[in-house]
């Protein structure tokens, strides 16, 4: 590239830098009459597709930040094969020239201190970490602004911050251009690398706080904290040179940034802000000299504990211990499953959905630092362990299932019939589990066996449910959350209940609901956001009025009600904080997947559906209250208007076939009934049926305005899922596909002869197609699995998404009558399944697709361990 080209709407002025991850120049951006700094991307990085997919998704991440102190990126873009970063051009000097010119007066160096702690906080928050902070990343604009350069480039880069290349200077260490990961290598500026990832051990916020430590000391001395002659000499000198700090303003600060052992280091770059925003530090003064009257009395009172005149008190206990625990690479966490540790504290297991959107069973020991995943706990969505820490049972594909971790052997307890709203392992064998969302609580053998069940349901509760069981440590009596989505239940009968499998009445404990987890004489629950703790006596079953914060913030699914927290029966607690990611957006996906953006969003969604006339969608976006309510946006104009203003939740909507109304269901009566309303919101919603009997999902509206097509579970008797239709003309719903197995998610098709649904009969989710209304001719469409069906407006063409497990993606089966039908073309994978992508749904034609996208899905936080405690464990 050389002066004057242009790459799309940018045309490049000169060049300002070059280095490992390629060249930078200044250029002019014609559309927005605007100076920018283009970044190019090495060719032999673009020529790796792994790599250049892992640096799309993170720049996105990246793009989403938007700091007064955090330069911006404005895009990802590719120009006739060349790849590059636009990203705000920022004048003014680096802050390492500045430093090469002597050490900067102490309230100016706090000044630019307080603004790049005040960047990394903002970003820390989202997940993001600097990786690379050092003074040339750092720039003083004209008018005294702090800027921090290339936030987070470094993993988009290699992924995995342990990487390096060949050595060029004695403390730089250039961006590795060759595609994969090692563990154990070196990526970074070494002068500036945390001791942990000099080492090459995966690094977090924490890094980062150690770079932001030494750019400080070097602020206020002019002086490179560590250099040697050789990369080598660098590096010994990050691990093992003694630091003299005191002198320095904020001497206890930089101290706290500089630990060596991360798990001593300052927590948070906040703290460091906070620090910084009080006055300066004044000089200790001397002790003051100690009377002899007064030091006598001590000695007294000491001799008196001694010999035990005084009243003895409890032994102090152990102080707390509150660790991080990376969450597994390349995975992200599922919404509805909480982290499960082994009652000896020793093993951590979680569900991981991979880039596919495949959940997994991984464990890890927490001796180590690797995570194992388990063969055969496909499709997992909850796990629990036995008493004895020797097994794992888990939940996936709607059955129960258990693991013995010593042979890796998976056997099924129950193929069928089981919902991700906890399980408990008793000490006799014995497994309660809650069969679904609108259920009591039934118990089988571990071994397997006949379910029996163990609670009845308040039949006066329309949808409430009896979920996330706890045996007691006498294998007799259980704790368990009566749960209901209609507000007025909840206050009345809601809240954790004491029961006994001998039998007799439940007794409530508290009115608070959701997942509670018993650890010592502790019982840990979730409210307002917060993880909390309340004492609780496992042998007379007393519960505190007194309850304490443990944390302040954790990962919540009010859907389910489920926290993600767990714990060991001695008192060692591990969850997840609340999910940092940026807020999801929505893009057109082209049918070989390729994105162009369309709006940004402020709230997640739940599920998102086209217009007939492609001009708008419907989707269920969940407010500021948690509740879900169906909004309506302008995809040209990238507008987003709420609906829907309800008591309880609104989901799932569908349009009519002309575009003027939008059914969905709502549980304002605390059942999930059928509503239609006017897609402008002209006029109130019109309640068409009384779910009473039945949990319903709305599918489709057939393109003859006639049958409005739901999934239906029935509350009672047989648990499998059902296809219903709703019939406007005559005001009724029947169940419509009542089989031995589950099916759902229906669609006609647009001549109305034809139902597409899905159905496990074979043993695993498939698509079928059978003839309407008669449902005497079954078509199997799918042969390795298949998910939600779509039929192209003028059916020609089947849409369905899921697939085998290795190639889950959206697939397309063309469509045509024959002599005896209808002939039926082979699946072909239009593109493969990615975790970002939360809902999809096609356009009318095919030609397009309308998703929500998660930025950073595969970017977990960690999880936060806290040990200790032991004047609250067991005895």
């Amino acid at each position: 590239m050389k002066a004057g080209d242009s790459l799309l709407h940018y045309r490049l002025a000169e060049k300002i830098g070059e280095g490992g991850m390629g060249q930078v120049w200044r250029a002019s951006d014609s559309t927005l009459g605007r100076d920018v700094a283009i970044k190019i991307l090495p060719p032999e990085f673009a020529a790796d597709p792994e790599r250049l997919a892992r640096f799309d998704r993170e720049a996105k991440v990246l793009a989403a930040l938007n700091h007064p102190n955090i330069a911006a990126i404005y895009g990802f873009h590719e120009a006739g094969g060349v790849r590059f970063l636009a990203m705000e051009m920022v004048p003014g000097e680096g802050l390492d020239r500045k430093i090469s010119r002597g050490a900067i007066p102490a309230d100016e160096a706090k000044g630019i201190a307080l603004k790049i702690a005040e960047a990394l906080e903002y970003a820390h928050e989202r997940g993001i970490v600097h990786r690379d902070l050092k003074p040339a990343n750092i720039r003083i604009t004209p008018d005294g602004t702090v800027k921090v350069l290339d936030f987070g480039l470094a993993k988009a880069m290699v992924g995995d911050p342990t990487m390096s290349g060949p050595v060029s200077t004695p403390t730089i260490l250039p961006t590795v251009t060759s595609a994969g990961t090692a563990a154990g290598m070196i990526l970074g500026t070494a002068a500036y690398m945390s001791p942990e990832q000099a080492r090459g051990k995966p690094v977090d916020r924490r890094a980062d706080i150690w770079a932001f430590g030494v750019v400080a000391v070097e602020m206020l001395t002019g002086k490179r904290l560590f250099e040697g002659e050789t990369v080598s000499d660098t590096i010994a000198g990050v691990l093992t040179r003694p630091l003299e700090l005191d002198g320095l303003p904020y001497a206890s600060l930089w101290k706290r940034c500089l630990e060596r052992d991360p798990k001593l280091r300052l927590r948070d770059i906040g703290e460091a802000r906070i620090s910084l925003e009080r006055p300066a530090e004044s000089k200790p003064k001397p002790a003051a000299r100690a009377s002899w009257p007064l030091i006598a009395a001590i000695g007294i009172l000491a001799v008196a504990a001694i010999w035990g005149w005084l009243p003895r008190k409890e032994a102090p206990s152990i102080p707390e211990r509150r660790v991080e625990i990376a969450f597994p690479s390349d995975y992200r966490a599922d919404g509805f499953a909480p982290p499960a540790l082994s009652p000896d504290g020793r093993h951590l297991a979680v569900v991981g959905v991979d880039a596919a959107g495949l959940s997994h069973l991984l464990v890890r020991s927490l001796d180590g630092f690797n995570y194992e995943r388990l063969e055969g706990t496909e499709g997992s969505v909850y796990a629990f362990w036995s008493p004895d820490s020797t097994n794992l049972g888990f939940i996936a594909e709607g059955g129960l299932k258990r693991l013995d971790l010593s042979g890796r052997v998976v056997e099924t307890i129950l193929p069928e019939g089981v919902g991700p709203r906890g399980a408990s392992w008793g000490k006799d064998g014995t497994i309660l589990y809650a069969p679904s969302a609108n259920s009591a609580l039934w118990r089988v053998p571990a071994t397997g066996g006949t379910p029996e069940r163990v609670t009845t349901l308040d039949p006066a509760i329309v949808d409430g449910s009896h979920r996330l069981p706890i045996w007691l440590p006498d294998g007799e009596h259980f704790l368990f959350s009566v749960w209901s989505n209609n507000a007025k239940a909840v206050a009345e009968v809601g809240g954790l209940y004491l029961a006994s499998v001998g039998g007799g009445e439940p007794r409530r404990l508290t009115r608070d609901t959701g997942s509670f987890v018993l650890t010592g004489s502790r019982l840990l629950f979730h409210r307002e956001g917060n993880l909390l703790a309340v004492p609780f006596d496992p042998r007379t079953f007393a519960i505190g009025s007194q309850s304490t914060v443990v944390a302040p913030g954790i990962r919540y699914s009010p859907n389910s009600g489920i926290a993600a927290v767990s714990a060991s029966r001695d008192g060692d607690i591990v969850f997840l904080g609340p999910n940092p990611r940026p807020q999801p957006r929505i893009e057109w996906l082209d049918r070989k997947g390729a994105a162009t953006p369309v709006m940004a969003l402020s709230q997640d969604v739940m599920s998102i559906r086209i217009s007939p006339d492609l001009t708008r969608f419907a989707a269920a976006m969940d407010d500021a209250n948690g509740l879900t309510e169906i909004s309506v946006g302008e995809l040209g104009r990238g507008t987003l208007t709420r609906l829907t203003r309800s008591q309880n939740d609104s989901l799932a909507p569908v349009w009519s076939p002309d575009g003027t109304r939008i059914a969905f269901n709502n549980r304002d009566s605390g059942v999930d009934d059928l509503y239609v309303m006017s897609a402008a919101g002209t006029r109130p919603k019109e309640r068409l049926w009384i779910a009473e009997d039945v949990d319903t999902v709305l599918y489709d509206w057939s393109a003859d305005g006639r049958y409005l097509l739901f999934t239906g579970r029935p509350r009672q008797g047989v648990v499998r899922s059902q296809i219903w239709i709703y019939d406007e003309r005559e005001r009724k719903a029947r169940a419509w596909i009542a089989e031995d197995y589950n099916v759902g998610t229906p669609v006609l098709s647009p001549d109305g002869r034809w139902l597409a649904y899905v159905s496990d009969e074979s043993g695993r989710l498939e698509v079928y197609l059978r003839s309407f209304p008669d449902l005497e001719r079954k078509i199997q469409v799918s042969t390795q699995g298949g998910g939600p069906p779509h039929w192209r407006r003028d059916g020609g063409e089947l849409l369905f998404f899921g697939g085998p497990q290795d190639r889950r993606g959206t697939w397309s089966v063309s469509i045509a009558p024959s002599a005896d039908g209808l002939s039926i073309g082979d699946p072909v994978l239009l593109f493969p399944a990615t975790a970002e992508v939360s809902a999809i749904d096609a356009a009318p034609d095919h030609s397009r697709f309308l998703a929500v996208v998660q930025p950073g899905a595969l970017e977990e936080p960690p999880f936060h361990l806290i040990q200790g405690r032991r004047d609250e464990r067991s005895r």
